[in-house]
């Protein structure tokens, strides 16, 4: 019993991490695509 506690445990820390991860990725993806709508808006202004 004790052992599946763990576990469970273990695996909503593990599924926290990987959708941390994930939510990084997805705002990191997002700033650069931000970034490069700034700098093609911006060399178009030239």
């Amino acid at each position: 019993m004790t052992a599946l506690k763990s576990s469970t445990i273990l695996f909503n820390v593990n599924s926290e991490c990987i959708f941390n991860v994930q939510r990084g990725i997805i705002s990191h993806f997002n700033a650069g695509r931000t970034l490069s709508y700034v700098n093609s808006k911006i060399t178009e202004n030239r």
